[in-house]
């Protein structure tokens, strides 16, 4: 059985030019950092005495045959996408549900790519395991979603994270921080309140909403 946790996170600063309509036209750049609660996903070779060759657990319990028959659109489109040829048995876990703002879907879908390289034996590096979640999500699923989340769910800290016109994104790790002398250093995280809502986000539909794509500006993509 194959075990991989991947965290959520916190956007801070420049939500909305991590979109590659956006990016590619004007650069953009986000901040931000992940957190300690966590997507597991356990993987393993299902024996062949089921009646089903797949079976999905998260909040639903999916037991399939075919590819198609998966409603869950992550799980579907990864096992499609690699041509998984054995059946499988998938368990989710998370530490918040879902919808809750923080990137979990992301979070899901490397979870998933690590699982599933590690089953074949294979170390995914870091650059390589966010680019491909950002390719399922956006071009084999085709949902209306941006660059950012898979970058830190796939690396993990507190980073800069940069998206070139050509294309290219940068990944900068920020930190350690330092206080002005006589201030006494605080963690980072201690300088933050979670507090959870009792309401739900769906980033697909908050992204479609008017003024969910950001606006020229001359300081566009600027975060220092």
């Amino acid at each position: 059985m194959i075990i991989r946790r991947t965290p959520f996170r916190v956007s801070l600063f420049g939500g909305g030019y991590d979109y590659p309509k956006w990016y590619h036209q004007h650069g953009g750049a986000v901040f931000g950092f992940t957190i300690n609660k966590y997507c597991y996903i356990s993987i393993r070779q299902l024996p062949p005495f089921f009646e089903y060759r797949q079976r999905i657990v998260y909040s639903k319990v999916e037991n399939v045959s075919e590819f198609d028959e998966i409603q869950h659109p992550a799980v579907r489109a990864v096992l499609k996408d690699r041509g998984v040829e054995v059946g499988l048995e998938i368990h989710h876990d998370g530490d918040l549900p879902a919808r809750a703002g923080l990137g979990s879907s992301s979070s899901f879908t490397v979870g998933m790519l690590n699982s599933l390289s590690a089953m074949d034996a294979q170390m995914i590096d870091k650059k390589h395991l966010a680019s491909e979640a950002i390719r399922i999500e956006q071009d084999v699923i085709g949902e209306h979603v941006g660059s950012q989340d898979q970058i830190w769910a796939a690396y993990g800290g507190i980073n800069r994270i940069e998206f070139h016109k050509d294309g290219r994104v940068r990944c900068r790790a920020c930190g350690p921080f330092s206080c002005p002398q006589g201030h006494p250093v605080r963690p980072f995280d201690a300088l933050f309140q979670r507090v959870f809502p009792p309401c739900a986000r769906n980033r697909q539909e908050a992204n479609r909403q008017p003024g969910s794509t950001p606006k020229a500006h001359p300081n566009h993509g600027r975060v220092r």
